[in-house]
């Protein structure tokens, strides 16, 4: 996603939580079951299907061999995200903010948590990618840059011996020492190199992390889905009350 559909999405989610906060000032216990309220409800439930429908796509090869043939992966991830926030914002007009029964409750809770973790943990890969490809180029200069200095420098006494010092004191045994000018910059390479590549550990660590937080969202959104199953079979079964 670009800087704009950011924008938009977080905007989205901003006014998500906003019409979540209205049920302080504002109450409509008859507009879930009214037939206006009905028909925002189903087109809530058909929004947030669309996600469900994304990762049976996502994880199964033969489905995304045909899905991808008339809409490519990256545009049918624009529809989740969006998708995915206009339901349940469409969802939470349903409610009329009517938040009596216990399902009720569960339901709308569910529904957010499941829209922030999504919209937090994209957030969090889109940086983490970013960062990654951005330290290993760095990462890559600097072992070019290593590789050409360590050529015109040789090894010496006052090198080894300061080499496990910290690299404040190695730079000043180095200097003590009468150490050259390339031998001075191969260690301040040296040491970039160690920090860059401590970073894009880190990296990796937090990418591990995330790995987790997805799995948790998927959790969380299929329990999600069951209850919304559950929610609109009882509808049928206690009948629509507009009819």
């Amino acid at each position: 996603m670009n800087h704009q559909e950011r924008h938009t999405v977080t905007g989205l989610v901003i006014l998500m939580m906003v019409l979540w906060g209205g049920f302080i000032l504002h109450k409509a216990p008859s507009f879930p079951g009214s037939f206006v309220g009905s028909i925002i409800g189903i087109i809530a439930t058909f929004f947030m299907f669309i996600p469900l429908l994304y990762m049976f796509v996502k994880r199964s090869k033969r489905l995304k061999d045909r899905f991808t043939k008339w809409m490519k992966m990256s545009t049918f991830l624009k529809w989740h995200i969006y998708a995915g926030i206009i339901g349940p914002i469409l969802a939470l007009i349903h409610t009329g903010h009517r938040f009596d029964s216990l399902v009720g409750i569960v339901l709308t809770l569910l529904m957010l948590l499941v829209v922030l973790s999504g919209f937090i943990g994209r957030y969090l890969l889109a940086q983490i990618s970013t960062g990654m490809r951005e330290k290993k180029k760095l990462s890559f200069n600097l072992l070019e840059q290593y590789e050409s200095y360590s050529k015109q420098v040789k090894p010496s006494f006052a090198k080894n011996t300061a080499a496990y010092l910290p690299f404040f004191f190695k730079k000043m045994s180095l200097a003590f020492a009468g150490a050259s000018s390339e031998e001075m910059t191969l260690l301040k390479l040296a040491d970039s190199i160690s920090d860059v590549e401590y970073s894009i550990k880190m990296h990796e660590t937090v990418k591990l992390w995330f790995k987790r937080w997805l799995k948790f969202h998927i959790v969380i959104s299929i329990i999600l889905y069951i209850i919304i199953i559950f929610h609109i079979f009882s509808e049928f079964y206690f009948g629509l009350r507009w009819l």
